[in-house]
């Protein structure tokens, strides 16, 4: 485990039973933090080329040649 200081950014990674919560905190941003869940896509909604249990609803893009902490923790069994 690394500890970084002085992050650009801290990504709190929450592993529900079949989702994910992500919350993103930047000390640079004034305004306030934001937090989404990110669902797999079902098999009847798969298109042509996404990946069966790997695609997501809403993926996290994160930044390149930053200096990034990620918090990750889950709030009850995980399944996938």
């Amino acid at each position: 485990m690394d500890e970084l200081h002085d992050p650009s950014l801290t990504v709190r990674v929450i592993g529900r039973q079949w989702y994910w919560v992500y919350e993103v905190f930047d000390p640079t941003y004034t305004g306030r933090d934001w937090e989404f869940e990110s669902y797999l896509v079902a098999l009847e909604e798969l298109k042509q080329g996404q990946l069966r249990l790997l695609d997501v609803t809403e993926a996290l893009y994160l930044p390149v040649f930053d200096n990034i902490r990620l918090l990750i923790t889950s709030s009850d069994v995980l399944h996938s």
